[in-house]
């Protein structure tokens, strides 16, 4: 091989090796089978807090229990730590403001791709 041919072979292997290494990199998350992690995200309309004077609750069928964490306007989110695979938790949230309660049910599964899992507006 000569000078040039051992350059363009050089800047060649360097190019691809740089593109793995970023690819690899970039790859967006996705759920396993074997982390039952979930992110549970959603809204509420009536009795929701407009400050921080809300409160809010989620008991899941499975035994886990906890507060909400509100965000703005009127979200919340929660984790779960222990949903199967296959199937779905069931959870009842209940949430309020000072003279106002209210609660939904709503199933929750693991996601396909990341651990985050919406489950919309309330009410």
């Amino acid at each position: 091989m000569n000078r040039i041919q051992e350059r363009v072979t050089t800047a060649a292997i360097s190019a691809v090796a740089t593109f793995v290494v970023v690819s690899a990199g970039s790859v967006p998350a996705s759920a396993s089978p074997w982390d039952p992690h979930v992110h549970v995200v959603g809204s509420v309309s009536s009795c929701g807090p407009s400050s921080t004077s809300g409160w809010g609750w989620f008991d899941a069928d499975n035994g886990e229990s906890d507060w909400l964490t509100w965000g703005a306007g009127s979200t919340f989110g929660f984790d779960l730590n222990r949903v199967p695979a296959g199937s779905s938790t069931q959870v009842t949230i209940k949430w309020g403001v000072a003279g106002c309660t209210a609660s939904a049910r709503r199933g929750v599964s693991r996601p396909l791709i990341g651990s985050n899992a919406a489950i919309g507006n309330l009410g």
